[in-house]
């Protein structure tokens, strides 16, 4: 008997490790988890699936490239967008698609979203496999989450976190590496505010197209997505996914292209009607189910992938008028995927249940008949005893049920209560650490205003010292100019009184011409020389008057030093007096806070630890309000 199976490919699945993103997960406080997932979405509940690796792998042989579903012997799966965006919860506040293919964001513009510089980054932003593939280790963004948790900044946290996400689990590569790729889909995402779920789509399709294109070889999409996918259409209680409105094609395609993260390729959401809750009767029109495929991030033709662009700017949603008949005349939809199914060959045995024979009548006597009626009336009997029974077992039932309802609401309220008590210990926890590094800041501008006091007295003394010195050298020279022009006059009057006499002596002796002759002549030599130790005393004396402007010119100088020394005074004086008085403001303001963290602090539920917190915190406050009294008093 020949086997009407296909030849399975050696398709193999591969689930990283999420056990650090999960530690990473819990360390978000309420407020902060919220906002990570308004967002990203949903993508932290994929860290908790419990994946069964086989199921993905045996899910992947059934697939159907050419129409982009799952085939089955008498059905078919297609993933959709509406039932991807209703698993992650799609933040409706996105804008479009993912349309970044290719497009890898700047060090400069991917720096600040995860609080540090290009210059840390660039070292970090490595080549793998021969140069190919460019990204960061998962290592190192790892570290970064570790240093963002000890210093409490969630939001950075989480941006780091969904990085790691986008390039570990929901885009993967390489093991343990974060490539371009995905950095591409987080930057859209983050800053862009565009849609992933059409990116996670694609790449589903994608990888699984190109497995069975090559025969096997790894996938490389989000396999928890896939697999949460799946079992929602296998197990009810898993998830459910609702009537919705259905996307029907896009822009001049006949179905919905999509854009992933490695390639472009298209979906048929005809062939998902019956899925999403909608009745489909006759086969789909071979025109909804054209396909085509991009590679090389759309590379290998940049024309259609700005067509694939633009379509998205026109998309057509049907809802109720699905729920129309199809066309009697044309082929009936079960016939032909049964057809199909034939036609490509499912990858295993379908094997029929098997329906037991029913055995022959055997003939009873009377008697038995009688016992067997005996026997019945007793079953009654018993029956209505079991009956009774059950109506008392159902009362405690219900009474046990409401005592339970009772017992269960309670303990929301307890939970919601802790909840709340969680929250506002966190609050305070984020107020006291608030308070605490605005005093160490405050500790720090007063260790430095301190020493820029003692810079400055030590300058002020230098100046005063050398005014005084330079006042007593300009003292002493003025001194000695003035003992040098008393001099200077002295010897003038001299030679004044010299003339004097010898006009007196020409008067008294008019007639010894020859002795006044001689006379006169020692006169005018006298007076040549009185004359030259005049003129080298007037030489001296311009000298030194020059020399005293000169030094009336430095001691201006040296005044003007001072005057320019004592207004950075004034001016430093102001800044401490500003710095004084914010430290006064933060001693008046930071025991309020204190106050009111130590007012909200339960005995019962807070911890130890946290009371030595507060009560180091008050003893910090204390000797902080000493030491800003101790500035204000101080004299320079």
């Amino acid at each position: 008997m020949s086997s009407h199976k296909r030849k399975t490919h050696q398709i193999r699945a591969h689930l990283p490790n999420m056990e650090s993103l999960r530690s990473f997960s819990s360390k978000l406080t309420s407020v902060a988890r919220d906002r990570f997932t308004f967002k990203y979405g949903k993508i932290l509940d994929l860290l908790s699936i419990p994946v069964q690796i086989d199921a993905v792998t045996a899910l992947a042989q059934f697939y159907d490239p050419p129409l982009r579903c799952f085939t089955f012997q008498d059905f078919q799966l297609v993933p959709t967008l509406e039932e991807f965006g209703q698993i992650l919860d799609s933040p409706r506040k996105k804008i479009g698609p993912y349309r970044g293919i290719g497009e890898v964001a700047k060090l400069e513009e991917l720096a600040p979203l995860i609080n540090t510089s290009a210059s840390d980054l660039n070292p970090h932003y490595i080549y793998r496999t021969d140069g190919k593939v460019h990204g960061f280790q998962r290592d190192y963004l790892e570290e970064e989450a570790r240093k963002f948790i000890d210093a409490r900044k969630w939001e950075c946290l989480g941006d780091v976190l969904a990085l790691l996400i986008f390039g570990i689990v929901l885009f993967p590569h390489l093991e343990d590496f974060i490539d371009t790729s995905a950095i591409s889909v987080f930057w859209a995402v983050r800053v862009k505010e565009e849609d992933p779920v059409h990116a996670l789509l694609a790449d589903v399709h994608y990888t699984l197209h190109m497995r069975h294109e090559k025969k096997g070889g790894l996938m490389l999409c989000c396999i928890p997505l896939l697999y949460l996918w799946f079992t929602s259409r296998v197990f009810d209680n898993v998830f459910t996914i609702e009537t919705m409105t259905k996307l029907e094609y896009c822009g001049d395609f006949s179905n919905v292209p999509l854009i992933g993260s490695k390639g472009c390729i298209n979906y048929n959401p005809m062939l998902a009607i019956r899925q999403l809750g909608y009745p489909i009767v006759s086969k789909p029109h071979d025109k909804a189910m054209e396909g085509f495929i991009l590679h090389n991030m759309g590379a290998s033709d940049p024309g259609m992938l700005k067509r694939i662009i633009q379509s998205w700017e026109k998309v057509n949603k049907k809802g109720s008028e699905l729920r129309k008949r199809g066309d009697a005349t044309q082929e009936s939809y079960t016939q032909w995927v049964k057809e199909r199914a034939k036609k490509i060959k499912l990858p295993f045995d379908i094997i029929p249940p098997s329906q037991p024979s029913l055995p022959k009548p055997t003939p009873i006597s009377n008697e038995e008949v009688d016992k067997l009626k005996a026997t019945i009336d007793r079953l009654e009997k018993e029956k209505e005893g079991l009956e009774l029974t059950l109506q008392n077992v159902s009362y405690e039932r219900n009474e046990l049920k409401f005592r339970l309802n009772e017992k269960t609401k309670q303990f929301d309220k307890s939970k919601e209560a802790f909840k709340a008590e969680k929250e506002r210990k966190e609050a305070v926890s984020d107020c006291l650490a608030g308070a605490t590094n605005k005093i160490e800041e405050c500790k720090i501008q007063l260790n430095q205003a301190w020493k820029e006091i003692g810079d400055w007295k030590k300058l002020w003394d230098l100046t005063l010292k050398q005014h005084r010195e330079t006042k007593e050298g300009l003292e002493i020279r003025i001194s000695d100019l003035t003992s040098m022009l008393q001099e200077s006059q002295a010897l003038a009057t001299l030679e004044r009184d010299l003339r004097e006499d010898a006009e007196r002596i020409l008067r008294r002796f008019p007639m010894d011409w020859k002795g006044l002759h001689e006379e006169l002549r020692n006169l005018r030599e006298s007076e040549r020389r009185q004359r030259r130790k005049c003129e080298a005393l007037e030489n001296r004396n311009q000298q030194l008057e020059g020399q005293l402007h000169h030094l009336q010119d430095l001691a201006n100088q040296d005044q003007a030093t001072i005057q320019e020394l004592h207004q950075e005074v004034i001016n430093w004086k102001t800044d401490f007096s500003n710095l004084a008085g914010f430290a006064t403001k933060v001693v008046r303001g930071a025991p309020r806070l204190h106050r009111e963290a130590y007012a909200v602090m339960l005995p019962n539920n807070t911890p130890a630890a946290v009371f030595n917190f507060v009560e180091a915190c008050e003893i910090i406050l204390k000797q902080f309000k000493a030491s800003v009294d101790a500035a204000r008093n101080l004299e320079l």
